[in-house]
């Protein structure tokens, strides 16, 4: 966006179309979409993986719509009204020049994602020619064997599986549980003394939580705590209204004045907005219009919301490929004896870490989009393989992958 900005003060427009259309098709399109997607799908609503990748397309969309509006002023404000979620402005144009976060910049997290990006494009090129030759139908049918000469990169890479961290935490644990048991038998002070951080912290983190409770109560009713501070202002001038209306009508001669003036507007205003349909519709849009700043868009359209949450139910209900309505089957609990072919069954490793050097790093996969990736210590694994590319400072080669893929999962 410092790229599109700068274009813009000299008024160099091709330089902001190529970046915006490269951000657009190389960064997100074909890379970051490409990669995110899966933890979009199968994540918790409220899951880290899920609300983390939500901010980015949050941050993403609002910046990109902010940095186009100079140039294409109906489409920025088309994907404004369209975000799917309150924004603090009206307008695009409200909203100010793109904002971006000092600590955001991270130079050294960029230079490790570079080195990522070409790693991807490199492996990509071997699958893209192992599936060229029917090797594997898709990259998920693969197993990535990946070598990084670097010790600095490769010790990063290496950051990138979590089963490992959990194995190690685990165990930190456990020794640590280990060399604490003693010392709860012989002295309770310590343990006294230990339990005053932990409340401690446990009340640190309730104040935190309930400050962010409010926060986001104050920020979803905004709207509504404001109707109710209007309605409270409206009552106590209608309080004060009544009072000097009745001790104007105890005064002579000026109730039947007002009672005149009062029959005056009430002609006024039939002849004025009820009459013509012309000044019907004027008005009807006038209080359309309040009742939207006062109480929100939202709270005109409570029957679409309806009817999207019973699209969702129906949505779920399970159907036959003919669109027939397939009924739950009952399952018979009378024990049936089945033969178990122990010969075909997959050979399950009798320690965890030989599991983890097979297929138990996480992010890469999502990363290369393949079934498995192992990370080689030396290239020499490398040298007997058909799809492979080898060079001065990386190693990468295809195998098909362990096990058989399921049809009805994603691999």
């Amino acid at each position: 966006f410092a790229e599109v900005k700068d274009g813009f003060e000299k008024f160099q427009y091709f330089r902001f179309f190529q970046t915006i259309q490269n951000f657009c098709v190389v960064d997100l399109s074909n890379f970051y979409l490409d990669i995110a997607k899966d933890r979009l799908y199968i994540s918790a609503t409220d899951a880290y993986r899920r609300r983390s990748c939500q901010t980015v397309l949050a941050v993403a969309v609002e910046n990109l719509a902010k940095a186009i509006a100079p140039v294409l002023p109906h489409m920025a404000e088309d994907i404004w009204q369209n975000i799917p979620y309150p924004t603090p402005y009206k307008s695009v144009f409200e909203s100010g020049w793109v904002k971006m976060e000092e600590q955001w910049h991270n130079p050294e997290l960029a230079k490790l994602w570079e080195e990522l990006r070409k790693t991807r494009t490199e492996v990509n090129k071997v699958l893209e020619k192992a599936r060229a030759e029917k090797a594997i139908g898709a990259p998920l049918e693969a197993k990535v064997l990946l070598y990084i000469k670097e010790p600095e990169l490769r010790e990063q890479i290496k950051t990138f599986n979590p089963i490992a961290k959990t194995e190690k935490s685990q165990s930190e644990f456990l020794e640590a549980k280990i060399e604490i048991e003693p010392e709860k038998t012989e002295n309770k002070t310590p343990n006294n003394q230990a339990k005053s951080p932990a409340n401690f912290t446990q009340t640190q983190n309730f104040l935190s939580e309930f400050t962010d409770i409010l926060s986001k109560v104050f920020s979803g009713y905004q709207k509504v705590l404001g109707a109710a501070f209007f309605i409270i202002i409206l009552l106590l001038l209608i309080r004060v209204a009544v009072t000097v209306v009745i001790t104007i009508h105890q005064l002579p001669v000026v109730s039947s004045i007002m009672e005149l003036v009062g029959m005056i507007s009430t002609i006024r205003f039939v002849t004025g907005d009820l009459l013509f349909a012309k000044n019907r519709q004027k008005l009807s849009e006038k209080i359309k219009s309040t009742t939207e700043d006062i109480f929100g868009k939202d709270a005109l359209l409570p029957k679409q919301k309806k009817s999207t949450d019973n699209t969702v139910k129906q949505s779920a209900t399970l159907v036959s490929p003919e669109g027939a309505y397939v009924p739950p089957k009952k399952v018979d609990s009378t024990p049936v004896p089945q033969v178990v072919e122990t010969e075909t069954l997959p050979k399950q490793p009798n320690n965890i870490k030989d599991m983890i050097a097979g297929n138990g790093v996480d992010e890469l996969r999502y990363l290369f989009i393949t079934s498995q990736v192992e990370l080689l210590e030396s290239p020499e694994a490398l040298n007997n393989l058909e799809y492979k590319s080898i060079s001065d400072s990386l190693g990468i080669g295809v195998v098909k992958a362990d096990g058989e893929k399921c049809d009805r999962c994603w691999n």
